[in-house]
């Protein structure tokens, strides 16, 4: 009874009862939790501009082995160069402690399939990564956003740079339109230390240094096709030949057989012969 008094009178002053503080703690603890960290899986890294200030790099870990068509998409639109690509996007949307809403643009405003929801895996932290069940839109969560569960699959997760999301759900904005301008600058697939040159030079791939052009590609695929051709040429003499130099052996070991089996018949023969005269 004491107890109970006790909870009124904290709800008259506060306005929050000790029993919603206990259904509060009770659902949280019902929510599933986001898979536990793997280092093998694939990571992207996003780079935002506010105005004309780059912030810290975003390093984030995709779940590939649990949403793989999901993931792929969201990986597919991270890589340099890719057609509907994220990289120079504008962030059309950005709510305080909801999330940063990006990757819409002329070409890229629908998805690449329609996503199902897979309800294991929610917005229940910040920096949880989605992208949208019918637009090619990403959202980058900026506290828990259960809100987000019906229209958003989650993919992934900010493994370092929760500093940059700070400072990105500070940002100023006219109603949810940030001001200054952020876009994302540079995004791509990185390791999981997030050091993209590094990955590069790992793999034995040097970084490119200037784009190539359809020209250039062009050439270098008939020149990658008539490499391939005449090598395939060259195999096929080479078996011509071998087979050539390898017939007059195979006839002159053939010889000494059909004498030998000549002989042996013969022999066979001329017994023959003999025992139809005795019989005679």
């Amino acid at each position: 009874m004491k107890e109970r008094k006790k909870e009124m009178e904290q709800f008259l002053k506060t306005g929050v009862h000790a029993s919603q503080e206990r259904a509060k703690v009770q659902s949280a603890a019902a929510l599933p939790t986001l898979p536990e960290r793997d280092p093998h899986r694939p990571h992207a890294f996003m780079e935002f501009k506010v105005g004309t200030k780059t912030l810290d790099r975003i390093l984030i870990e995709v779940f590939e082995d649990r949403v793989p068509v999901a993931a792929q998409a969201f990986l597919n639109r991270c890589r340099e160069g890719s057609v509907d690509g994220y990289q120079g996007t504008p962030v059309h949307k950005l709510v305080e402690n909801l999330g940063v809403f990006g990757g819409l643009s002329k070409g890229s405003s629908h998805a690449s399939s329609q996503m199902r929801g897979n309800q294991y895996m929610q917005h229940v932290e910040q920096g949880t990564v989605s992208i949208s069940n019918t637009t090619s839109e990403y959202v980058v969560a900026l506290s828990r956003a259960l809100t987000l569960n019906a229209t958003h699959q989650v993919i992934g997760r900010v493994h370092k740079g929760h500093d940059t999301l700070s400072v990105l759900n500070a940002a100023t904005c006219d109603g949810d339109q940030p001001y200054p301008k952020i876009t994302l600058a540079v995004c791509g697939l990185t390791n999981a230390q997030g050091d993209f040159e590094a990955l590069a030079g790992a793999a034995g791939q040097s970084l490119p240094q200037k784009k190539v052009t359809p020209e250039e590609q062009a050439q270098q695929l008939q020149a990658e096709a008539d490499k391939a051709r005449n090598a395939s040429r060259d195999a096929l003499q080479d078996a011509l030949t071998h087979k050539r130099k390898a017939e007059p052996q195979q006839l002159q070991s053939a010889a000494p057989k059909r004498v030998f089996l000549d002989d042996g018949l013969g022999d066979d023969l001329s017994d023959s012969d003999e025992s139809t005269h005795e019989d005679a």
